[in-house]
């Protein structure tokens, strides 16, 4: 059985009164596509608060996944940005397995909520 459920399925079965505008940005975290900036940036023109969810999925941090540069990968940054370039207030999730270093994103959120992926 899956019992993975995404950030958005969460928010919608907690909070059933929020009308939600959901627009995926990037299709996982070393996506080097900008196709769908410019929707989410609509999105969240027309929200009152953009959520940007980014970060490492699963497979990208443990034992044998070290990396030399903990920035944000592929274009995460670049998305966060070009949402906030769309003047509502930015809620940033970073979800990872480990320490990232986000000090170059902190200037385009308004807050930050850092959700480490729960271990066994």
């Amino acid at each position: 059985k899956n019992y993975t459920v995404t950030p958005l399925a969460a928010l919608k079965g907690e909070y059933k009164d929020v009308n939600y505008v959901y627009e995926q940005g990037l299709a996982y975290s070393r996506d080097k596509s900008t196709a769908n900036f410019e929707k989410a940036k609509q999105a969240a023109a027309s929200a009152d608060v953009a959520v940007v969810f980014l970060g490492e999925e699963a497979i990208l941090s443990g034992e044998a996944h070290s990396l030399s540069n903990i920035n944000l990968i592929g274009l995460q940054s670049d998305l966060l940005k070009a949402v906030k370039s769309a003047g509502k207030p930015v809620v940033l999730v970073i979800m990872a397995g480990r320490p990232l270093t986000i000090e170059r994103d902190l200037p385009y959120a308004d807050a930050v909520l850092f959700n480490f992926h729960p271990g066994t």
